[in-house]
């Protein structure tokens, strides 16, 4: 199995962000109180970064703690119902 050194990380936040899209509904509602109520746009900022700096912790933590796994050991098949090649024998 071919294991990844770091490649994807940014399509990986990208995904993890999309799975975290109830964010977006906080930015929403303070969208929606800047223009009814006129509060500042610099509140939007702090949910946005609040965001992606979640879904970017996230991604590595789950990205190292894959790092560290071994692939599983071969083991040898010991079903006697199973399918085994028999050994060729010679004339």
């Amino acid at each position: 199995m071919r294991r990844s050194q770091g490649h994807g990380l940014i399509l990986s936040i990208i995904i993890n962000m999309l799975f975290r899209a109830y964010w977006l509904v906080i930015v929403a509602v303070l969208i929606i109180l800047h223009f009814a109520v006129g509060w500042p746009l610099w509140l939007i900022v702090i949910p946005i970064a609040c965001w992606f700096l979640h879904s970017l912790l996230i991604t590595l933590i789950l990205g190292w703690a894959n790092s560290n796994s071994e692939p599983p050991k071969v083991q040898e098949n010991k079903n006697p119902y199973s399918y085994r090649k028999e050994p060729e024998q010679k004339d």
